[in-house]
Order: structure tokens, then C-alpha cells, then sequence
């Protein structure tokens, strides 16, 4: 059954995933047709500097990371009513074999 905590991750990453494609759309209608030169007038801010296109620029980036992690956390939600063990056991076995190396070399 789907409720409680897994709406809101279902929720939270539908949020994620349409503010993403809001900002991709942005920034194709804003930079799609520039050349270099009227890019860099277009990236400048009101200080004349590209802070805040750097910021801005990775909204996109941030949304898809965010969306991604509501749909596991739903999916892991799911899959923890049915059978708590195997979640437990797969996700400590996807914890430990990509960190293993750093045990290995700090035991070393």
C-alpha cells in the first residue's frame, strides 16, 4: 500500500523531477541560440561576474540527484514491507563492496 512515507518520496521526487525539466527548458530558451559572444553577455550577472550562472547552472544537476534518491527511498520503502531481510542484506552489501578498498587500504 502506498502511503505515509512513500507518497511524500513519490511526491517530493515528481517535484524534483518537473522543477529539473523547468530548469533545462529555461536555460534552452535562454542559451539555445547563443554564440559564444552573446553567451558570455548572457551569463554575465548584475555584478559583471559569472557567479551566479555557476550557481544556477547546476539546478538541473541538483533536481536530478534529488529525484533519483525519492525514487529509491520509495523503492526501498516498497520493498522494506515486503521483505525487510533481503533489503537489509542488499543494501549493506551495496554499502560495503564499493567502500571496500578504502577498508582494505586503512587496515593496510
Amino acid at each position: 500500500d502506498v502511503n505515509g512515507f512513500s507518497r511524500k518520496a513519490v511526491t517530493f521526487g515528481a517535484i524534483s523531477a518537473t522543477t529539473r525539466f523547468l530548469a533545462d527548458v529555461w536555460f534552452i530558451v535562454l542559451y539555445g541560440n547563443a554564440n559564444t559572444e552573446k553567451f558570455q553577455q548572457l551569463a554575465k550577472d548584475v555584478y559583471g561576474t559569472y557567479f551566479f550562472f555557476c550557481l544556477t547552472c547546476r539546478l538541473p544537476t541538483l533536481f536530478l540527484f534529488l529525484s533519483t534518491l525519492a525514487i529509491t527511498a520509495f523503492l526501498f520503502a516498497l520493498t522494506e514491507a515486503a521483505c525487510p531481510t533481503t533489503v537489509f542484506i542488499t543494501s549493506f552489501d551495496a554499502g560495503v563492496l564499493p567502500s571496500s578498498q578504502f577498508l582494505v587500504f586503512g587496515a593496510h
